[in-house]
């Protein structure tokens, strides 16, 4: 998987484009003003940087629709009238709350922002991003999302209360 730069540590190790690796040996922060670039390379999602060759990978617009890569999470906590329809009945049977996305763009960025990880774990979910239906059909704001690692990516993530 991908590590998220600012979750970068001592000891990683990044991968060049010949295959051999670098150990991350220091991180120094520089509090001075810099010139940066935000690159997007078109149509690559991974590149090459660097005279190193460091493998780096494109976040930007994270393809929600892929299973490999969030498994259930749109299909079945998506946004839409149709899955919030089958949440409902989802919620009223089984006697359990069920989260919905309301903008699933802004959700897989959201879920892609946090990073490998390697157990269910829960976050803090900003205002507006979800909803959460309950068993009496009551539909109330989302504050937190679980996020439920695969081997692929995401099993699942849904918005609590």
């Amino acid at each position: 998987g991908w590590t998220v730069v600012k979750d970068l540590r001592v000891g990683d190790l990044l991968v060049q484009s010949d295959g051999n690796t670098l150990e991350i040996t220091s991180i120094e922060l520089l509090h001075k003003h810099v010139t940066v670039y935000n690159m997007t390379v078109d149509e690559f999602h991974t590149y090459f940087v660097s005279d190193l060759g460091i493998w780096v990978h494109n976040t930007g617009a994270c393809n929600w629709k892929s299973v490999k890569q969030f498994g259930h999470t749109f299909s079945t906590h998506g946004e839409g009238t149709k899955n919030t329809k089958s949440l409902i009945d989802r919620a009223r049977s089984t006697g359990n709350n069920q989260g919905q996305w309301l903008d699933n763009q802004k959700a897989a960025d959201f879920i892609a922002s946090k990073g490998t990880l390697t157990e269910a774990t829960t976050f803090d979910l900003p205002a507006g991003m979800g909803q959460v239906i309950t068993p009496t059909g009551e539909i109330v704001p989302a504050t937190k999302v679980i996020i439920v690692p695969s081997a692929t990516g995401v099993k699942t993530a849904y918005p609590i209360p």
